[in-house]
């Protein structure tokens, strides 16, 4: 491997999820070699709410956790780093279960060391049953209980108001970071000012709205369900190739969800028993210095820093600023010209300043 003298830069990567957000960096001091095992990689999240409801904090910027490389995926050449990589002509199947959507893609492993994919062995699954799903079938309900409440428009209030703070704020505070899906739940009860009686409970209360923990428990089933639905689909589509996924790695911020990873792994040991499988649900811990939250934006600064030697990332799609050019005979002969804004006799021609360009690395 050549000798690189490299300038001193920060390397940054950012993912924004619409249930948690990271932002990962390392600074590569001049003529340091972006592959050292003395490189460090930082990440900078959002606390996950159940963390939040513990300390007792309201949502803050977490300390930066240290994460150095090379770990168990890093770049080292050590034999014993070479033992753990990913053995080549293998499958695995990516779930990324974010807020807005979850999506699941198959691929196969062309090099185990540095890791390398070929292509995706099979279409990938994907739909709208992020976590954000849950607020939405949270609010249904509600509006189903509080249908007969128009008197909270009053005041200044609004009955849509109470709906959207209770399925929002209270349900991302106050039950998602304890919910668990057993059959010792118990109901829930949330404030509602000026509420005259509970409709969700038989011993009604004034300002109190009850939730009952039949109908949680309903709405998670349901939405670990269709995400559960993804992944099978990808194993099922590897299966008919004749070929077995061996890991399931779940990443992304509903990947944190306890609820959403048992029912994942009781769905998986059901496709296991039936088709005599032994796919395992992956999931990236603290012990390990990452996390399903962080684990796009690490990877983006590992990717950065390994441009050189590492696989080429091709634009899906183009995108760039309008900018208008001056309309020139010689230049725009024959293109559709417009009036200026300003000055109606000036001409010019609708042009696009390309940031990106579909297909370019």
């Amino acid at each position: 491997m050549p000798s690189l003298q490299t300038p001193s830069k920060l390397v940054v990567a950012v993912d924004f999820g619409e249930t948690n957000s990271s932002v990962s960096y390392t600074f590569l001091p001049e003529g340091v070699h972006p592959e050292s095992p003395h490189l460090a990689v930082r990440t900078v999240r959002n606390y996950p709410y159940e963390i939040s409801m513990q300390s007792g904090n309201s949502m803050s910027l977490e300390v930066p956790t240290l994460m150095r490389y090379p770990q168990r995926l890093g770049f080292s050449n050590s034999r014993r780093a070479k033992e753990r990589s990913t053995r080549t002509e293998t499958f695995f199947t990516i779930l990324d279960a974010g807020g807005g959507t979850c999506d699941a893609l198959t691929y196969i492993v062309s090099r185990g060391f540095p890791l390398r994919l070929e292509r995706q062995l099979v279409h990938h699954s994907g739909d709208t049953c992020g976590s954000n799903a849950l607020n939405d079938a949270f609010r249904r309900l509600l509006e189903n209980l509080l249908t007969d409440h128009d008197y909270l428009n009053e005041g200044g209030a609004t009955l849509e108001g109470h709906i959207c703070k209770l399925a929002i704020h209270d349900f991302e505070h106050y039950v998602k970071p304890v919910w668990v899906v057993s059959q010792n739940n118990q109901d829930y009860q949330l404030e509602v000012l000026r509420l005259r009686s509970d409709p969700g409970s038989q011993r009604p209360c004034t300002n109190r709205l009850t939730i009952q923990a039949g109908h949680l428990k309903n709405i998670y089933q349901h939405i670990c369900e269709e995400v559960s639905m993804l992944m099978t689909k990808q194993l099922h589509a590897t299966a008919q190739l004749g070929l077995k996924t061996g890991k399931i790695v779940l990443v992304g911020g509903f990947g944190e969800s306890a609820p959403l990873r048992s029912h994942l792994r009781e769905a998986l040991a059901n496709f296991n028993a039936a088709h005599d499988s032994n796919a395992q649900l992956y999931v990236a811990d603290e012990h390990e210095r990452i996390t399903a939250v962080d684990a796009v934006s690490s990877g983006g600064v590992l990717r950065a820093l390994n441009k050189l030697y590492g696989p080429t990332r091709v634009a899906g799609s183009s995108y760039g600023p309008r900018c208008d050019e001056s309309f020139e005979d010689s230049k725009h002969a024959g293109q559709l010209s417009i009036q200026g804004r300003q000055n109606t006799q000036e001409l010019y021609v609708e042009a696009i300043q390309w940031l990106s360009k579909k297909a370019s690395p």
